[in-house]
């Protein structure tokens, strides 16, 4: 049995949304289950790490002008 993918929103939507809309949006995605929407979330979010991971591995340091990916990300202080 298939189950249909939810309606993703776009990443051109997204720049412009704050966090908390966002949130709203991928959950009403999900149609409300916020089980299944955090289990999306950390999925991308692994997968994104893995992704950032080969790049750094495979691009030289001068091809990236000295630039090197940060694994961590840095909190914003919201308020």
């Amino acid at each position: 049995m298939t189950s249909a993918m939810p309606h993703r929103v776009q990443q051109s939507d997204a720049v412009h949304m704050s966090a908390d809309t966002l949130a709203e949006e991928i959950i009403a995605s999900y149609n409300g289950d916020h089980r299944a929407a955090l289990k999306s979330v950390l999925a991308d979010s692994l997968f994104f790490q893995s992704q950032l991971h080969t790049a750094s591995c495979l691009l030289s340091k001068g091809m990236g002008r000295g630039w090197t990916p940060t694994f961590e990300r840095i909190p914003v202080q919201e308020g």
